[in-house]
């Protein structure tokens, strides 16, 4: 009887810890993974993306091209770009969603839209690599990510979400057992 009810308070308290701490980890992350400075220094964070090369035109202009979740154009949208956490230029989609933004130097950029961008390192005229592209492809991302947790790669990551398992894997068989016996 006494084993039953540690029992119950521990699955309880599990279940609360459950429900309350993994609201707090992923509020930190979404904070963390909003800010621009984030997003325009592609090898400090673990979860973002290779940049692409994108070769500049002259005058150091970027070309691009915004394309939604279907690969059509979005027409008339704003697009920024990003430097170190800065703003360093913006412009708008013409009808076919194509976008021009000039004077820009080599380097490491983000290039957004209000739902979604990418990360490009942009090369001077006639300083890129081989497989560098002369457009940048951007995309709208509208997708809707629900959960509590976010992805179980980053849970492993945790160690308050590793300590709880390691915690219930030990106290959940002792109690089981324990209750067993009486």
């Amino acid at each position: 009887m006494k084993h039953s009810r540690l029992l119950k308070l521990f699955a309880v308290a599990l279940t609360a810890f459950a429900t309350v701490v993994p609201n707090q980890l992923l509020a930190n992350e979404l904070a963390a993974a909003t800010k621009v400075d984030k997003a325009t220094e592609p090898a400090s964070t673990e979860k973002s993306l290779k940049p692409i090369d994108i070769s500049l035109a002259k005058n150091g202009s970027l070309r691009g091209k915004l394309l939604d979740s279907q690969g059509d154009p979005v027409a008339d949208t704003a697009i920024a770009a990003y430097r170190d956490g800065e703003q360093v230029a913006a412009t708008k989609t013409d009808s076919n969603g194509e976008f021009r933004i000039e004077g820009l130097r080599g380097g490491l950029y983000a290039v957004a839209s209000e739902q979604g961008g990418g990360h490009f390192r942009l090369w001077a005229p006639n300083t890129s690599p081989p497989s560098a592209q002369d457009i940048a492809m951007v995309y709208n991302d509208k997708s809707i990510v629900r959960g509590n947790l976010g992805c179980p790669e980053s849970w492993i990551k945790k160690p308050v979400i590793i300590g709880a398992t390691i915690v219930g894997a030990i106290i959940l068989p002792i109690a089981l057992h324990d209750n067993e016996a009486s």
